[in-house]
């Protein structure tokens, strides 16, 4: 039976950046002969609604879509009244565009939301009460031009373009206002492009992906996933699109449908590999599968900020737990004596090496290995490491890497996370195995959007 559309107050986002709001008793049905009624005692009183591209604080007129049981799926149709936070959007994309939820809401409600989130995420599903939190730091930057990193789409006119809010349909980008200029003016160029050469959409066809990426010198990296091609469409390719600079120019094909992931082999049209991109002085090499900061006003930031909790010793050895390619290592190595990066990827620790060897740093050991497997015998040998930092991707810690940091005699830790609720379980488990959290700072690595980056800084409870 079809739902008639309902008016709804939102008062929270979801982590993907879903509006939520509660059905009451005051919201008003609207007929479908024009009539509006309240709800009163209507069984769906109480019920969730997630409704994407709204806002905390906007009442809007919801059309439902999908009614399930405890919640209803649905759009908004009309803006009824927009939040008082709400701000005009930077954005001429917005509407139908899911990248950035939050660009049209002013940056100190973003701040609120996101310090409030992580906040949220300890003491609910960590287990914190509120008197063992410290006070949250902020740090922040522009929040507009900051990509350095962005992986587009191509339209069936061969534009570059995104994915429409709940759609697999892709939409032409005039511009992306949170991408790097250099990246933006290389979308602009090839959308001029598409609309002028009768042939492109044709000849960028088979493209499935292209990522764009600029490194701090202002080089830029062109990749494509591809479906299956041979050579000859291959030469084509690269004949279009030298024109557009690419230092490094290069083509993957998947051969699992819809599927943009990178894979092996990676095909050049460049005799460079990589970007060459720098922090603090130290160069880095940065490959098309490499990964690396998106932020490039606030990438080095967020390493003094974790860097600057690790206490500065001629005789210190830090271990640092899925360290990839090696930049919080070498970073490191430069105040400490001794650092030993732990990272699974065998080709990433290649990278990592050879990161070293260009940098001419010598205090830093790389060993390709589970990082559960290695962290007793290295927090536990003759010149113990006592200090640890971990970078893990969003899912967080594995359980035998918690049971292992518990273990350890690790009495300082610096943790990194892009997940607030794989971070809190994770504290929740350090917590008990004796640390405390002695500071957290939220770094608005991902501006306009609601991803949140922290870094927390960890010391068993008998450490002064």
């Amino acid at each position: 039976m079809q739902m008639d559309d309902f008016s709804l107050v939102i008062d929270d986002l979801t982590q993907e950046g879903e509006g939520v709001g509660h059905l009451s008793a005051s919201d008003r049905l609207f007929e479908r002969d024009g009539r509006t009624s309240a709800l009163g005692d209507d069984p769906r009183v109480g019920m969730a609604v997630f409704v994407p591209g709204v806002l905390p604080g906007d009442i809007v007129r919801v059309h439902p879509m999908r009614k399930k049981k405890h919640r209803v799926e649905g759009v908004s149709r009309v803006l009824l009244r927009p939040s008082d936070r709400r701000r005009p959007s930077p954005c001429p994309h917005a509407s139908v565009c899911d990248g950035c939820p939050l660009i049209a809401w002013k940056e100190e409600a973003q701040k609120e939301w996101k310090l409030e989130t992580v906040r949220a995420a300890l003491t609910r599903l960590g287990g914190f009460a509120e008197a063992e939190l410290p006070v949250f730091s902020w740090l922040s930057a522009d929040p507009i031009g900051y990509r350095n990193k962005v992986n587009l789409r191509v339209t069936s006119d061969g534009r570059l373009g995104y994915s429409k809010r709940g759609s697999h349909d892709v939409f032409p980008v005039t511009q992306c206002v949170i991408a790097h200029p250099l990246l933006q003016d290389v979308i602009q160029r090839w959308n001029a492009k598409a609309m002028k050469d009768p042939r492109w959409s044709s000849l960028v066809n088979p493209i499935r992906m292209v990522v764009l990426r600029v490194s701090s010198t202002d080089e830029m990296m062109m990749a494509l996933v591809t479906d299956p091609i041979d050579g000859k469409s291959r030469a084509a390719l690269w004949k279009a699109l030298r024109p557009f600079g690419a230092t490094v120019l290069c083509q993957s094909a998947n051969a699992r449908p819809g599927d943009v992931r990178l894979r092996e082999p990676v095909f050049y049209a460049t005799d460079r590999r990589a970007l060459h991109t720098t922090i603090d002085g130290l160069q880095f090499s940065v490959s098309p599968a490499s990964f690396f900061q998106v932020n490039r006003f606030l990438t080095p930031r967020l390493y003094e900020t974790a860097l600057e909790a690790i206490p500065s010793h001629a005789d210190a050895s830090v271990i640092d737990l899925y360290c990839g390619t090696g930049t919080t290592s070498l970073l490191l190595a430069q105040k400490v004596k001794e650092v030993i990066g732990v990272e699974v990827v065998r080709q990433a620790v290649n990278d990592a090496r050879q990161n070293a060897v260009e940098n001419g740093i010598e205090n830093v050991t790389f060993l390709p290995a589970r990082a559960e497997d290695v962290i007793d015998e290295l927090t536990r040998k003759t010149s113990p490491a006592t200090v640890g930092l971990v970078d893990p991707p969003r899912k967080g810690l594995d359980r035998a890497v918690r049971e292992a940091l518990a273990m350890s005699a690790l009495q300082r830790l610096i943790y990194i996370s892009c997940n607030p609720a794989s971070l809190a379980r994770d504290l929740h488990d350090l917590l008990a195995a004796g640390f405390r959290l002695q500071a957290l700072t939220v770094c608005d690595m991902f501006a306009q959007t609601t991803e949140i980056e922290t870094v927390s800084v960890l010391s068993r409870t008998e450490e002064e």
